[in-house]
């Protein structure tokens, strides 16, 4: 029901399924919010409080990692890796921001090349 909920944000002016199936699961869910155990509870507290498609993904990625840890069967390095956040590279020391640097440029080249034969998508893919 919640993946419903979630999907049913991305509705269109005049899609009259999906704003029943809306409000539908919006009631349904704040009836169960209370009587769930805890990492579901919260899993459905946010979403009726921020929808997926109306947040931010980073945001919403910190507050799964608790959810997640919530259940006790996380791998420790799985975790670490989850919180790790790849935009301090400038947290990096010099010889490993000079490495970055340069193999983001030899993916910028591949994309270049790619790009002529209209398979550029796939060097983004690559990156992420």
């Amino acid at each position: 029901m919640l993946e419903l909920y979630e999907a049913a944000h991305f509705q269109l002016h005049g899609e009259n399924i999906l704003e029943e199936a809306l409000s539908f699961t919006t009631f349904h869910l704040k009836l169960v919010e209370t009587r769930v155990d805890y990492p579901l509870s919260t899993q459905i507290a946010n979403a009726i409080k921020r929808p997926l498609r109306k947040s931010l993904p980073r945001l919403i990625a910190r507050s799964y990692i608790s959810i997640y840890e919530g259940y006790g069967t996380q791998d420790e390095n799985l975790m670490k890796f989850a919180k790790w956040d790849t935009s301090c590279i400038d947290q990096l020391p010099d010889y490993m921001k000079l490495w970055y640097s340069e193999t983001l440029n030899v993916y910028k080249d591949m994309e270049d090349l790619m790009s002529k034969e209209g398979k550029s998508y796939r060097v983004q893919l690559a990156i992420e």
